[in-house]
């Protein structure tokens, strides 16, 4: 799909959805639009921080044969699951086809399989069949995601997973189930804090957060602050 089918796509699902959701995607998307054209830039920085491998240490824990990851972007936290694992199967998708099309060309340089790498938002993984992967995760992709599309985009999530889905989030235990945002403790911008033990109980198994050491990222006081992993088991 190439990036006018896409938009096309999106917005045939902006005309048929809500007034009230049709205003949040366009805030959302007008956010992801204003990114594209600089695909890439943050994503070697983010997988080289301390945080992506202390993530890494709890999607691979047990040890799985696929992973998925919602908001991708080119793919560098997937390629560095695969330089600790080589045989895993790893797979994700992103709203942002600039980013997709960087990732796809890039498991092709390293000759790794891209068929599992796809162009779709996080709320909408109709392409992907009933758990497709072992675990899913995501790394500060749903503190932009609004209130209205949460709950489908966890509940995609889940659909697609077969054993665990594993976030890194601002998980804050006083907000609503839902979600609230405000303004990042002295960083720029403002995101989403939720509970997502709240969120994910009726959902799951079980749920757990770990939350993440302070010097994992000590020049964001907001992850210092509400930084956590959230594991959720699944049914089977």
């Amino acid at each position: 799909m190439n990036i006018m089918q896409f938009l096309a796509k999106l917005k045939a699902n902006y005309t048929s959805a809500k007034p009230d959701t049709r205003i949040l995607m366009k805030l959302h998307l007008d956010n992801q639009v204003n990114k594209w054209a600089n695909a890439g830039e943050r994503s070697t920085e983010h997988a080289d921080h301390p945080s992506t491998d202390w993530i890494i240490d709890f999607i691979c824990e047990p040890l799985p044969e696929s992973v998925f990851e919602i908001g991708c972007d080119t793919g560098v936290n997937l390629l560095r699951i695969k330089h600790r694992h080589h045989d895993i199967c790893a797979g994700g998708a992103d709203i942002n086809p600039v980013a997709i099309e960087q990732a796809i060309q890039v498991f092709k340089d390293k000759c790794i399989p891209s068929n599992e790498l796809f162009c779709m938002p996080s709320w909408d993984l109709s392409s992907i069949p009933d758990k497709s992967f072992d675990v899913s995760f995501s790394k500060a992709v749903f503190t932009i995601v609004n209130d209205s599309l949460i709950f489908p985009s966890i509940t995609e999530l889940i659909r697609i997973t077969e054993k665990k889905i594993v976030l890194f989030e601002h998980h804050d235990p006083d907000s609503t189930r839902m979600g609230r945002r405000r303004k990042r403790c002295g960083d720029k911008g403002k995101h989403w804090y939720r509970d997502y033990v709240n969120l994910l109980m009726p959902l799951a198994k079980s749920v757990k957060t770990v939350k993440m050491p302070r010097e994992i990222w000590p020049e964001s006081l907001s992850w210092q602050m509400f930084g956590h992993v959230i594991i959720a088991e699944l049914w089977e």
